[in-house]
């Protein structure tokens, strides 16, 4: 999994479609790569389209917080999306 930006234009939940790959879901298996990713780019917050397996928009804090994305009160300009693929890698 990456993390990218967005554009202003496009809401975090567009950010993966946008750029041709899918969103990640947060879960208690993955917190601990996601925060680590947050850390390593130097980004304070990226979308995930799930919770748990509970699909949703909601925003990362490289504090550990999740919470549900709203465009006021809780917004981020990054994403965590699946790395894609190499052509002709499996």
């Amino acid at each position: 999994m990456v993390l990218i930006a967005g554009t202003t234009e496009t809401p975090p939940a567009g950010i993966a479609a946008a750029n041709g790959v899918e969103s990640v879901q947060a879960s208690v298996h993955n917190l601990s790569t996601l925060l680590a990713v947050l850390a390593s780019e130097g980004v304070e917050s990226g979308y995930v389209s799930g919770w748990n397996g509970q699909q949703g928009d909601y925003v990362l804090r490289s504090n550990g917080a999740i919470a549900p994305y709203d465009e006021h009160a809780n917004d981020t300009g990054h994403a965590f999306v699946v790395q894609p693929q190499a052509p002709g890698t499996d």
